[in-house]
């Protein structure tokens, strides 16, 4: 621990090359592509806990789901001001899921940059009705998402869903630093305990004008060799590794 705290700066921020784990950039895209590893991935998703500018995601069952549900969190202002107003998680879609055309909405700058705060007003301020129509060509900005963006960001978001656990750079990164012959390195055990409140987000979205971040909460035991998951770990980890994708 002496040694931690006297390298508590460098632990707290460290870059991971493109090429992390022996894999390139055409790697991750061409994993993009593969309909195993996505099929893999959503097997995966049923452990996580996602959140989309801190709105809690319902649970999904398939891709397509996953794409209407980004495709409303990137269109609609509403979807930030409903769930912060009244508490609740963006709605999950029910029945049939048909694939969305191109995307096309308004979104305001300001509020889309934020958490969603401006649903605590009702826009009606005393400057409101000065120069009205000049200020809402400022404050409307056309923007149009293509299927093919968010369809390819679902795919990023899924496959990202296994750095949280085994196998992940995370993962590799922590055994290099804190493994030994002696010592395992282990995810933690996930299981909510009874009487304990819900588990806390594993991945959270950020989504900004021009930038989606992803962001995968992780957390690691580190136990000696032989007495791997019968002891107390000599210590826990917890990592949060940060991807960000530019929008065009």
């Amino acid at each position: 621990l002496e040694v931690c705290h006297g390298f508590q700066k460098e632990l707290q921020m460290i870059d991971l090359p493109p090429n992390v784990g022996g894999m390139s950039a055409d790697d991750i895209d061409s994993l993009c592509s593969n309909t195993k590893a996505i099929k893999q991935a959503i097997r995966d998703l049923q452990r996580e806990v996602f959140t989309v500018n801190g709105n809690p995601l319902p649970p999904v069952q398939s891709r397509k789901e996953l794409v209407v549900l980004l495709s409303q969190t990137l269109n609609s202002r509403s979807i930030f001001r409903t769930s912060r107003r009244k508490g609740q998680g963006l709605v999950r879609p029910s029945g049939k899921l048909p694939m969305p055309p191109p995307i096309t909405g308004e979104l305001d700058s300001e509020g889309f940059i934020s958490s969603g705060n401006e649903g605590d007003t009702d826009g009606s301020g005393p400057n409101e009705s000065v120069g009205s129509e000049s200020m809402s060509k400022r404050k409307y900005k056309k923007r149009s998402f293509h299927l093919s963006t968010v369809d390819h960001l679902t795919r990023r978001l899924l496959l990202a869903s296994s750095r949280t656990g085994q196998g992940g750079d995370a993962f590799f990164a922590v055994r290099d630093l804190f493994g030994d012959e002696d010592v395992e390195v282990v995810p933690s055990a996930q299981q909510p305990m009874y009487g304990r409140v819900a588990r806390a987000a594993t991945i959270e979205i950020v989504v900004k004008l021009a930038t989606v971040t992803i962001k995968c909460h992780g957390s690691f035991d580190v136990y000696p060799k032989s007495l791997v998951g019968e002891c107390e770990p000599l210590i826990q980890l917890h990592t949060t590794t940060s991807e960000t994708i530019g929008l065009q």
